[in-house]
């Protein structure tokens, strides 16, 4: 009877810990420098005149689309090196992709601050 209580506890406390961990990176989520590249990279392919200077990432989960939203607020992106102001860069990355040597971005969201017209 002992042993299968404390089984029990342990199942429960390894549940707890996980329902905690989803629970934080649904929500709050965790800062990372692993996308940086990719973004830029996927930035580029749009537009060869297009350089990006990312800084902070924050991951997020998205349980419901089985992705990660990924977020970096302030980035520095150059337009044949002039400066665009840019409030954030999003993207989805599908929870799957990140087992494959090259994740796949399902979207690319540039948020942009105020911009003079001539500047572009």
């Amino acid at each position: 009877m002992g042993l299968m209580s404390n089984t029990i506890k342990f199942f429960l406390f390894l549940l707890s810990v996980l329902l905690i961990f989803v629970i934080y990176l649904s929500s709050i989520g965790v800062k990372t420098d692993r996308f940086n590249d990719i973004i830029a990279t996927k930035l580029n392919e749009q537009n060869k005149n297009l350089n990006a200077e990312i800084r902070d990432i924050y991951i997020k989960l998205d349980f419901f689309d089985f992705s990660f939203k990924i977020n970096s607020i302030d980035p520095v992106i150059f337009i044949n090196n002039v400066k665009i102001n840019i409030k954030d860069i999003e993207s989805n990355i599908s929870i799957l992709s990140l087992f494959s040597k090259k994740p796949s971005i399902k979207n690319l969201i540039v948020k942009t601050n105020e911009n003079k017209v001539k500047d572009l």
